[in-house]
């Protein structure tokens, strides 16, 4: 039993700091440190795409400075990984760090990808009615 306590607390210690490198690095960095996309899903078991986004939920969101249209969700400043533009209702949303996850790994469209962020920001940031839209030039590796 308590060789099955240390694995299990090994398991989730490894799954921390893969989830970290994430939020540092992008996933495309990290999948090709664990050897492919397919071994870092199997090692964080992501099965659906909202398991993805979780790992987003504590994104620090603030008000940009220079226009207060503009809500700003990052981990780093300068480093935005999503612009909500309030005047447009649209939220820009990183290709490279987030966009580009479902597309390739779930193999979704643009309207599946639009359907579940926008599901994502509403329960997540109480960002409702608003359109989605990626952007290659928001990234946490700027």
């Amino acid at each position: 039993m308590k060789q099955l306590i240390k694995k299990i607390l090994k398991e989730e210690s490894l799954k921390n700091n893969l989830i970290t490198q994430i939020k540092n690095d992008g996933w495309r960095d990290v999948a090709e440190l664990v050897g492919g996309i397919f071994n870092l899903l199997t090692l964080l078991d992501i099965r659906e795409p909202s398991e993805f986004l979780e790992y987003f939920n504590d994104l620090n969101v603030a008000q940009s400075q220079e226009n207060p249209d503009l809500i700003l969700f990052r981990y780093d400043e300068g480093k935005n990984l999503m612009v909500y533009v309030k005047k447009l209702n649209k939220v820009y949303i990183s290709y490279l760090d987030i966009w580009s996850f479902l597309s390739i790994f779930f193999g979704y469209e643009i309207d599946e990808i639009e359907k579940t962020l926008k599901k994502w920001l509403s329960e997540t940031f109480n960002i409702t009615d608003v359109e989605v839209e990626d952007n290659l030039f928001l990234s946490k590796n700027q």
